[in-house]
């Protein structure tokens, strides 16, 4: 008897749809360092290479000798061991080499991107000049990364209207008693020599960044309160303490902009946690991650309708889908701990007017359809998208009022 197959009948294609757009890792940490790798350790044209733990770095850039001896006074040795040395502890670091051929720290770091664009987290090896800090500083700020840097110059400790320069005011765009461009996507910490004697500050910064796994629940972390290893504290008086990090109440005052590691009560830990703008460093990694999301959310969405044979299609029903992927992703946002429910205080868009409540902490809308201009309908884009975020921000300071009833 004859058997005949089923396509006769039912005959089906089948369509895999391609892989999403990984989201951007924001824990990969790289640090330049002007040190020899061992021969034979890195390939020719090599510039960087990733670590996961300190012992690691040393056999790439230590001798023969066994590893109690592979050379730990090196800056790279040094900032490895301090990054490595954390807890929680990183998983891994890039080590990104300065050739003697590069004609400048630019040259440099554009070199290390341009081998493998793939960190996001960037400091110097201790030691390096503050001209060749500032060089580096302005690339990662060009390039949506951010840079940690230590300071041990004593003008730190003086008022801002003192007029003294250093590495803090130039990114803080403080240049003497004039304000200029300031470069948010920079950190810096001071530090005396009796505490940080292998000026290690940014290697702490850097890993406490590489470790707070943005994105999952309750993932946001203040910088603020965090403790280190193998860093003392430094010797501040209230006044230079407050020359450097500003009125813990948030009250008017000027500052360098920086962040100490110091004693308060019997605790030592890293106050304020800001960035070179004032503004707090967790919101900017929050922030950052929170742009790159959207993106990757929007771009798999299109990607996976072509993939699939079809198309998101340029009506109110189309937009409604990109909401909705959206939404999964603001949702995570929410449960990351970087939105939170609040009142919007800014303009209105779409259904939401000033005042009114965000009882999820973000709001989403897309312009109707109907709205587009003939010129964005004919260069297929989307409406226009605004995402509303009210920011959960975090508790750092408080002034209770005891009443006391005899």
């Amino acid at each position: 008897m004859s058997t005949f197959s089923l396509n006769n009948i039912v005959n089906p294609t089948l369509r895999v749809s391609a892989l999403p757009q990984a989201a951007k890792n924001f824990s990969i940490g790289l640090v330049l360092s002007a040190a020899q790798a061992k021969p034979g350790a890195w390939a020719s044209g090599q510039r960087t290479a990733s670590y996961t733990s300190e012992a690691a770095v040393a056999v790439d850039f230590g001798s023969d000798t066994p590893l109690q001896d592979f050379g730990s006074d090196t800056p790279l040795q040094h900032f490895a061991t301090a990054y490595f040395g954390q807890s929680p502890q990183p998983a891994s670091l890039k080590v990104g080499l300065w050739l003697t051929g590069d004609a400048s720290a630019t040259a440099a770091i554009t070199a290390c991107y341009n081998y493998d664009p793939n960190f996001y987290l960037v400091a110097v090896e201790p030691g390096t000049a503050g001209s060749d800090v500032l060089l580096v500083a302005a690339f990662c700020n060009s390039n949506g990364m951010r840079f940690f840097f230590t300071t041990q110059e004593a003008n730190c400790l003086a008022a801002l209207t003192s007029g003294s320069t250093n590495l803090l005011g130039q990114l803080s765009g403080f240049t003497g008693m004039t304000s200029a461009a300031s470069t948010p996507r920079a950190m810096g910490i001071y530090t005396d020599s009796a505490s940080d004697a292998n000026d290690i500050g940014a290697a702490c910064l850097m890993a406490t960044a590489a470790t707070m796994n943005i994105g999952q629940p309750n993932s946001m972390s203040t910088f603020m309160f965090k403790q280190f290893a193998g860093i003392g504290k430094a010797s501040l008086t209230q006044t230079q303490l407050t020359n450097i990090v500003g009125p813990f109440d948030g009250s008017a005052g000027t500052s360098w902009n920086g962040n100490v590691y110091a004693t308060f009560g019997n605790t030592d830990m890293l106050c304020r946690g800001v960035a070179c703008d004032g503004r707090f460093e967790d919101e900017g990694l929050g922030l950052d991650w929170l742009e790159n999301g959207i993106q990757t959310t929007l771009f798999n969405t299109l990607q996976q309708a072509a993939s699939a044979g079809s198309r998101i299609p340029q009506t109110d029903e189309g937009s409604a889908r990109l909401i909705m992927d959206l939404t999964t992703f603001m949702e995570q946002a929410k449960a990351a701990g970087l939105c939170a429910p609040g009142t919007w205080k800014f303009d209105g868009v779409g259904n939401i007017e000033t005042g009114d409540p965000l009882p999820k902490g973000y709001y989403i809308y897309a312009a109707p359809v109907s709205t587009m201009t003939s010129a964005d309908r004919a260069a297929r884009k989307a409406p226009p998208i605004s995402i509303l975020v009210c920011g959960a921000g975090a508790i750092q300071y408080a002034a209770p009022t005891i009443i006391f009833q005899r």
